[in-house]
């Protein structure tokens, strides 16, 4: 029998009425069955499906997830909601034989994730995958990449869903990347032309709005860094299935069920054989009838053979992975590269207004010390008439005193030096002595009162003082 390369849409019709594809896996053909399911109707306008609502009935999933061999694990690696890559051997006890399952998902947070479930059974020398979640251009490529394996023969190997999968996420985290970079490279430009036309009109202010686009599309690039290095930690999970598979098919283990694979599969072919040369008929012979030489062929030889193609596979595979892996590294350098000049263009925009606050104090500072100066010119002159004050108001005290008649310095017989009425002179003086000291005081406490409250005004409350 040879190879069969089978693949449906996943579409509830086409599933339910391809008989081809479950004939195929009732005979236990060899090959790769692949299901490519497209994303379930918007449920809302604008807002695209889960991967987990499937485009066909429960019916129909539980007999595919029966034929296909879908891993229970495929559940988990879906509602995780980010990239992800398991790889589970279980001995199937129901049905004799080992199976290696394969589930792995995308980021969920970024648009078109898809997730995969692919099932190898080394006994019947066949894989089984399902796609969850693509979309037209998606479904397409992988579809064409399949077709493409079909000629080199790394269609018959376990991790060629894994692999177009990871080509498929490269495809849309380097698209990702690369419009940001657009972006950015275009709000860059924008900046500089803002910012020299900003110094020539002496503003020297970048326009917020366009701010705040260019620091949204630099906090995308580092979300995008996170979500290409969780992709990375997958990919090197990959290569170390590679490595394990490969212990696998180098193993005894792996020998002797290729031998009783190759026995059965002659046994096969010389019962169809008997049974057409019965019939009349060579038409079925004609198409099962193998290669030249294949039944002779010693068994060491087609398992050398198969490992030969297994291994060069895997090769490719690896090579093309660590591809990838080097693509992402550029891809975060570039991302990397946007937050650092977000980081220059930020620290130029402060540097411009601190020149700005600089040059304003400057000018306070020479405010200030005119002020200073204009103070202290202003200090001496009220030292100098404060100076004249205490030498000639003693002076003019006494003489206004003695000026008056009060004293009498030349007294007759009998007359006194001091007139009686002294007394209304203390009175008065004291008097007004204590009503100007009052209005002064009185006059001090309220301007006192209006700094306060003006201090006040200026003041900003820090988080203990609004509890």
């Amino acid at each position: 029998m040879r190879d069969q390369l089978t693949r449906d849409t996943g579409r509830e019709q086409t599933i339910k009425h391809n008989s081809e594809l479950w004939n195929l896996i009732k005979q236990k053909v060899p090959g790769a069955y692949t299901i490519i399911c497209p994303r379930a109707p918007e449920v809302f306008p604008g807002q695209s499906s889960l991967i987990t609502d499937l485009p066909f009935a429960q019916d129909i999933w539980k007999h595919v997830t029966d034929k296909f061999h879908v891993h229970r694990n495929i559940t988990r690696t879906i509602l995780r909601n980010v990239a992800y890559f398991s790889a589970i051997r279980h001995q199937r006890q129901d049905l004799g034989h080992l199976e290696i399952s394969y589930t792995s998902r995308t980021t969920s947070s970024l648009p078109e994730d898809i997730a995969l479930s692919s099932t190898y059974i080394p006994s019947l020398d066949s894989t089984f995958s399902i796609i969850y979640g693509s979309d037209e251009f998606q479904m397409e490529a992988a579809w064409h990449r399949l077709q493409e394996s079909a000629f080199s023969h790394a269609h018959k190997h376990p991790l060629l869903m894994v692999g177009i999968f990871a080509e498929l996420e490269r495809e849309r985290l380097v698209n990702l990347a690369e419009k940001l970079a657009d972006q950015f490279t275009l709000s860059s430009d924008f900046l500089e032309a803002e910012d020299d036309s900003s110094s020539d009109a002496g503003a020297g202010s970048i326009k917020h709005a366009k701010m705040q686009e260019y620091l949204r599309i630099c906090l995308k690039s580092r979300t995008l860094v996170d979500y290409i290095r969780s992709m990375k930690r997958q990919l090197l999970k990959v290569l170390a299935e590679l490595d394990q598979l490969e212990e696998y098919w180098l193993s005894d283990s792996y020998g002797i069920l290729f031998a009783q694979r190759e026995h059965t599969r002659r046994q096969a072919e010389e019962e169809a054989r008997k049974k057409s040369e019965s019939e009349g008929s060579d038409q079925t012979l004609e198409k099962q009838e193998p290669a030249e030489g294949t039944n002779q062929t010693p068994f060491d030889v087609l398992l050398e053979q198969d490992n030969r193609y297994l291994i060069q596979t895997s090769n490719k595979m690896r090579q093309r992975i660590r591809d990838i892996l080097d693509e992402y590294e550029d891809k975060i350098d570039e991302c990397k590269k946007m937050a650092q000049n977000l980081s220059l263009a930020m620290q130029a925009a402060w540097n411009q207004t601190a020149r700005q606050d600089a040059a304003v104090n400057v000018r306070i500072a020479q405010a200030n010390t005119t002020i200073a100066l204009e103070t202290k010119s202003e200090s001496a002159m009220m030292r100098s008439i404060a100076l004249l004050t205490m030498v000639f108001l003693p002076l003019s005290c006494v003489a206004s005193v003695f000026s008056t008649t009060l004293f009498n310095w030349s007294p007759g017989e009998g007359e006194p030096v001091v007139s009686k009425y002294i007394w209304v002179l203390a009175v008065i003086a004291i008097v007004l002595t204590l009503a100007v000291v009052c209005l002064w005081y009185l006059f001090t406490d309220r301007e006192k009162k209006r700094e306060k409250e003006r201090v006040k005004s200026w003041e900003i409350p820090l988080p203990g003082d609004m509890v």
